[in-house]
């Protein structure tokens, strides 16, 4: 079925039926091809065509004259186009944890800082809670703890859909751009939509004139397929060896290596392979007081691999690290644009069961490097920003046997919980309901069924609760792991929060709204 619509704003609104089976709409100007998408079809209702929520098409460039939708739907969709936003549903979410507001989320991309800005892009299907039309959504922040979602910038073309990449400043003036000109590099996944039917997966270049709040694809720089479906470039500026390096996923355990003066021309200068380890590599640099230096290899599961670097080939110690004690957390990126610090924010594979978003990312944490035994051990902590805006709402100290410590969490605020303890007896919280404790004995983490192996005869432990999201780590963060709250609608409303334990020394409950 074909409708035509007379454009006389920016963008129409669909309606989307969360996870209904997909059907193809495209959409056409003169018969040039603008959009492919997978649009999940709803049912027709005594009210007409059902739905969940309204997901905008841009057609800016459209307006003042004609479209054409083209799909197996109903009449009753083309009747549910809507031209004026409307308002999504309100739902308990995190107030600090980044969500979508309507779609699904996963990898973080193209994170940059600029003018004050931390910039995060996110893979991103604006019609569904499913993953499907990867396309890039856009958040920023000024803090790194409130986030505000913009629009939508890199969607599905005829070389692919959208997939990772990474961002950074033009500070050489390259691509015949502005200095002060936002670069993303990202993967084009040819063949992943009937539109690039053939095509194979290429690493392309989009820029940013205005700040982010648009990006431009360009044909300049395309690197050609290494690899059947490489991907996930992330650049960097070396200045031992004057080049800029990336690195780049081929396959199975296999990465590339890659350096480039202009960042058009790029040539692979190692291809290793790494135990475990897959997708969304970065190469990380950390100088300690002695002023000597330890690179690490990173890969989306969060394990790393210590190692040295000189611009042409990366040498692994005999040693590999996990960041995470569990999977929740999945293809941490860092930013780019900030000098004194690494901040890292992962993508949590978060269920969000009967919301219209799926997916969220973890509190931005600030990696750091300690050595032990010769080993070298990663560490995050969550940026400085979160230590300056928390405010103590408790504090106990002394406790006797059996110690328990009350207190009542608002909705819309997250907090952090601070126990220190003394011992072999196990420590428990109880949070809105669930329930979690740590056996320093076993090293056993419980929430609710689940259990992970935590380390040995930890004395502190630290817990932040935002909704639906928990993360627990240790006193250094070379500890951390992630749960997600299922089904607690309930927990809208004030609930406590408690700590109970034999063996007490200290409880510190602090709120961030």
């Amino acid at each position: 079925m074909r409708r035509q619509f007379f454009m006389t704003g920016d963008k129409i609104w669909i309606p989307i039926a969360c996870k209904k089976q997909t059907k193809k709409l495209s959409v056409y100007r003169n018969e040039r091809q603008l959009y492919e998408l997978q649009i999940p079809a709803g049912e027709i209702g005594a009210k007409g065509y059902a739905c969940d929520y309204y997901a905008p098409v841009p057609l800016a460039d459209c307006m003042g004259s004609t479209v054409i939708l083209e799909g197996d739907f109903p009449e009753e969709f083309f009747l549910g186009i809507k031209f004026r936003e409307e308002p999504p549903v309100q739902e308990r979410r995190p107030a600090l944890h980044f969500t979508a507001n309507t779609g699904w989320v996963n990898d973080p991309n193209g994170l940059v800082y600029a003018d004050g800005i931390y910039h995060l892009f996110f893979q991103y299907n604006p019609f569904d809670s499913e993953w499907s039309n990867m396309s890039w959504g856009h958040a920023v922040s000024r803090d790194l703890l409130h986030w505000e979602q913009w629009e939508t910038v890199l969607y599905p073309d005829e070389n692919g859909t959208m997939f990772s990449g990474c961002g950074l400043k033009n500070e050489k003036g390259l691509l015949g751009l502005d200095r002060d000109t936002l670069l993303f590099f990202y993967s084009a996944a040819g063949g992943t939509n009937e539109w690039s039917g053939g095509k194979e997966f290429t690493q392309r270049i989009a820029y940013s004139t205005d700040g982010g709040k648009t990006l431009c694809k360009t044909n300049r720089g395309v690197l050609p397929t290494i690899k059947k479906e490489n991907r996930d470039p992330k650049i960097f500026w070396h200045c031992e060896s004057e080049a800029y390096i990336m690195s780049l996923w081929l396959e199975g355990n296999t990465f590339a290596i890659l350096r480039s003066a202009d960042l058009e021309q790029w040539k692979t200068v190692q291809a290793i392979e790494l135990e475990d380890a897959w997708e969304c590599p970065d190469l990380l640099r950390f100088t300690f007081e002695d002023g000597s230096e330890k690179w690490i290899f990173w890969s989306a599961d969060g394990y790393y691999f210590p190692g040295d670097f000189d611009g042409w080939q990366f040498v692994p110690d005999k040693t590999r690290g996990r960041a995470y004690a569990n999977d929740l957390a999945y293809a941490a990126q860092t930013w780019s644009g900030v000098d004194d610090r690494i901040i890292s924010i992962p993508w949590l594979r978060t269920k969000n069961a009967g919301k219209c978003y799926k997916g969220s990312f973890g509190l931005p944490r600030e990696f750091s490097l300690i050595k032990e035994d010769n080993t070298y051990i990663l560490c995050q902590k969550p940026v400085r920003e979160w230590t300056q805006a928390k405010k103590k709402v408790l504090h106990k100290t002394g406790f006797k046997a059996d110690g328990r410590v009350i207190c009542l969490a608002e909705p819309e605020t997250a907090y952090e919980i601070n126990v220190v303890f003394q011992g072999n007896s196990e420590v428990y919280w109880s949070l809105s309901g669930s329930s979690l404790s740590y056996n320093p004995v076993t090293g056993v983490l419980k929430f609710e069924s689940r259990e992970i192996i935590f380390p040995q005869k930890l004395t502190q432990l630290s817990v932040i609760a935002d909704a639906d999201i928990l993360e627990i780590s240790d006193e250094k963060g070379a500890a951390l792991a992630y749960f997600e709250v299922e089904n607690k609608e309930e927990q809208a409303e004030q609930k406590e929060i408690g700590i109970f334990g034999e063996e007490l020394d200290e409880v510190l409950i602090f709120a961030v709204k």
